[in-house]
Parts: C-alpha cells; sequence; structure tokens
C-alpha cells in the first residue's frame, strides 16, 4: 500500500513537472515583501528595512527605511534573476540618487547599493512575524493555518518555493500538485493529511 501510494506521488509530480517549466512565473515574486537588512561600513553595522511591492496594475515599487528616514522606491526592476531600485536622498539641501542591485541566494537578499564610493554590500533576512514567534514558543504545529503564518512571509496567502523551508524545498514538486509554484491552503492540508496517513500506518 505504502509503495503505490509513494509510486503514485511520483508518477503525479513528473506529470506536473513540465507544465511546472512551460508556465510562465512571476520573477519578482520571490523579491516581494519585507526585508531587515545589514550593511557594514567603517566597522560600523547599519540596520534598515526594505519593503517590495507590486500594484494591481503589475507596477513594482516601494520602500527603504533606515535612521535617516523613509525614501520611496524608484524604477524597480527585476530582470534574470536581480532586482533593481533607485532612491532619492537629500543630503543638506543637495538630492542625490542612489542605487542599488540584490539576488536572493540560500533564502536571503545579497546585494549592494551602488555609490560614488564603489559598492557597499548589504544582507536582508526575512522578518519573523511576532505571532509566528509566539506559536512556534507557545505550541508545536498549529495546522496548516499554523504552518501559513510562520511562512508565508510576503503575506499572499501561500507558500512559494524561496520561503519553504530546505527539508520541504527537497518535496516541492511533489506537494505542488498543479504546478504552479506555489503551495495553497488544499495543497498543505493534503500533504499534512498524508502525513498523518503516514504516522497512523
Amino acid at each position: 500500500m505504502k509503495k503505490a501510494m509513494v509510486t503514485l506521488m511520483l508518477a503525479a509530480c513528473v506529470m506536473w513537472m513540465p507544465l511546472a517549466a512551460a508556465q510562465d512565473k512571476d520573477p519578482a515574486k520571490p523579491f516581494l515583501g519585507k526585508w531587515n537588512l545589514k550593511m557594514e561600513f567603517n566597522e560600523r553595522v547599519f540596520e534598515s528595512k526594505l519593503t517590495i511591492t507590486k500594484d494591481e496594475e503589475g507596477k513594482l515599487g516601494g520602500t527603504w527605511e533606515s535612521q535617516r528616514g523613509k525614501s520611496k522606491l524608484e524604477d524597480v526592476k527585476v530582470k534574470e534573476g536581480e532586482l533593481t531600485f533607485a532612491r532619492t536622498m537629500n543630503r543638506q539641501g543637495t538630492e542625490r540618487t542612489i542605487t542599488s542591485k540584490a539576488k536572493i541566494k540560500e533564502g536571503k537578499l545579497v546585494g549592494a547599493m551602488i555609490t560614488r564610493r564603489g559598492e557597499r554590500a548589504f544582507t536582508g533576512i526575512r522578518p519573523k512575524p511576532e505571532e509566528a514567534e509566539q506559536a512556534g514558543q507557545g505550541r508545536r504545529g498549529g495546522g496548516v493555518a499554523g504552518m501559513l503564518q510562520r511562512l508565508d512571509t510576503d503575506g499572499d496567502g501561500k507558500i512559494q518555493e524561496s520561503e519553504a523551508p530546505e527539508r520541504m524545498q527537497q518535496f516541492f514538486g511533489m506537494i505542488d500538485s498543479n504546478g504552479d509554484g506555489e503551495l495553497d491552503t488544499t495543497e498543505l492540508e493534503a500533504m499534512m493529511e498524508y502525513r498523518r496517513q503516514q504516522q497512523g500506518n
């Protein structure tokens, strides 16, 4: 019985793989949401908050927030897996535009600000929602709702592969039964039901 179920799941995965590969995925999706940035300069660590957004018309935008205030992002683009954007700063009455670029590596946002004095590297991680931290400390599991709360960092109600823990990423294609590149509540419920059945056997 177990062998038959595993074979069926593998067959389903193989069938969906061509569809998933052919589907036009949104290249900006992994970048959307909030990032906590850290940048080292002159032996000091500077922290900032980056938010990447996308409106109903598909236009990218966002904000950069630091000790110096909050600025709106301009010319936000994602091309060939790289995020680029600009922001205008006002220092002592003089406006300066700074561009930045970043890629996602191992779930982190790795990039650099491009200044007149060269590039200043930064690293970004997703912030942990307070509710998710409390859920993790107070109880184990929490069902599909708890899993979404912990893993859905961009708040779109689904889990992308970049949001999934490494253990889940290994089986992502099998869990993603419709091949759209993200896990919804139906797919998560099916995964948890399969897990319960395995534990019961």
